[in-house]
């Protein structure tokens, strides 16, 4: 039994996506619900487009599933779907840049970087090493002079400099002196080039990047730029920068700034809304039953139990206990993997009881609620009423936070308290 239980902790990793081929644990939710499938509109987007290079922002709160469809859509774009394939470099933002302390020509930077890198490594497209290393040059002569070892290869200058934070700024300026020669001898002398070689080679759709784990930059006040944060400064004043490369481009950005006053500002630089990947919706906006919502969200839980092997073991003592537990998410996927966690970890057999139940989720809520601000509570029942978005500023937080849920169909946005914040173990 504690084989089982280990393997189901296992199998509830909240924070894990699920890799490219994972189809034994994915449940493609949008298309069983009724809400637009992100996946379709963004590999849409890049082939409707041809040869013009489109940028396409991905939303929705942390842990909702946004990695796992963007490498759903890197998957798409390689196999071609009917269409020409594609060359897709993926670059996992919280790898290679401080999310604390982050500007657009970071990103550009390394998403260049690995751009170049993929295609060395997994397309075989070939370039001259020492004409790439005479483009970045004057930057590894920088770092020389400050004192740090970059090696000799800017390709593998990591902008982050997590051990010279002081730098950073000072680096920064000779970047941003450098980008605009950089870019365009990358777009002419790199990408051109590339998408030839790739073309000859089979894959004729032209090079998309993807950039992941954006959505993790926190909002911070600029300090010279009265009311304008750190989001707005690199997504919509630096939007220039983020679509300067030839190839298309798919981005990853903070929920609190899509749906923020700001997003107006977002289509009118890119041309395209963002697409937004709600939590999955297991009532209607009216608190009336989602079948649907709810039948996928147990296909999650079903397909996770299973793959641990313990598909005849009784997980919980009743179904209803379970589909409580599934509820008290609010279909929230990582809350589905956090209380999964916290309940395994509580038990030393199966199956999970009632006042196991009760106990934990207490504990959860508990530490939830403590994580309120003073007037939080009140805005919080207000939205709860309203099921809307609100003009008080602490919305955002709260939606960041994943206090407050974000709900979509193809009527209608809706906002609902996280079910922890009123959980009082007597269901």
């Amino acid at each position: 039994m504690a084989d089982v239980i280990t393997r189901l902790y296992q199998q509830f990793d909240p924070v894990r996506p699920l890799g490219a081929h994972e189809d034994n644990l994915y449940v493609d939710w949008q298309s069983r619900t009724g809400v637009e499938d992100i996946k379709r509109t963004a590999v849409r987007s890049v082939l409707l487009a041809g040869d013009a290079p489109t940028t396409t922002l991905i939303t929705g709160h942390r842990g909702v599933g946004k990695t796992t469809e963007m490498i759903r859509m890197k998957v798409r774009l390689e196999s071609g779907e009917g269409e020409a394939k594609h060359f897709v470099s993926m670059l996992r933002g919280q790898d290679w840049l401080d999310l604390d302390d982050i500007r657009a020509e970071d990103i550009v930077f390394q998403t260049v970087r690995q751009l170049v890198s993929d295609l060395n490594n997994h397309a075989g497209v070939t370039f001259r090493h020492d004409q790439i290393k005479e483009w970045g040059k004057a930057l590894v002569d920088w770092l020389k002079t400050a004192g740090i070892d970059g090696g000799g290869d800017w390709l593998k200058i990591s902008l982050s400099l997590k051990d010279f934070p002081a730098a950073r700024d000072d680096f920064r300026a000779v970047l941003r002196g450098q980008l605009p020669t950089l870019i365009d001898t990358v777009n002419e002398r790199l990408l051109k080039p590339a998408k030839q070689q790739l073309a000859r080679a089979g894959t004729r759709g032209g090079i998309v990047v993807i950039v992941d784990d954006l959505d993790k930059i926190r909002p911070r006040a600029i300090a010279d730029r009265a009311e304008v944060t750190n989001q707005e400064q690199i997504f919509v004043h630096e939007s220039e920068l983020l679509r300067a490369l030839d190839c298309d481009a798919i981005y990853s950005i903070p929920i609190e700034l899509a749906y923020s006053h700001a997003q107006n500002d977002l289509v009118t630089a890119y041309g395209a809304r963002p697409l937004h990947l709600p939590v999955i919706a297991l009532t209607s906006p009216d608190n009336q039953p989602s079948p649907e919502g709810r039948s996928a969200l147990l296909d999650i839980y079903a397909r996770r139990v299973a793959a641990a092997g313990a598909g005849n073991a009784a997980v919980f003592e009743d179904d209803a206990l379970r589909d409580d537990v599934l509820l008290s998410t609010g279909g929230y996927v990582r809350s589905l993997g956090t209380g999964m966690r916290e309940a395994l970890r509580t038990v030393d057999t199966l199956p999970i009881t009632r006042s196991a139940v009760a106990t934990v989720f207490n504990r959860l809520a508990r530490d939830m609620r403590r994580g309120l601000e003073p007037g939080d509570r009140e805005l919080i029942d207000e939205v709860a009423a309203s099921g809307a978005e609100s003009d008080n500023p602490a919305f955002f937080r709260l939606l960041r936070s994943g206090y407050l849920l974000a709900y979509q169909d193809d009527g209608s946005d809706w906002y609902a308290p996280h079910p922890w914040l009123r959980f009082d173990g007597t269901r």
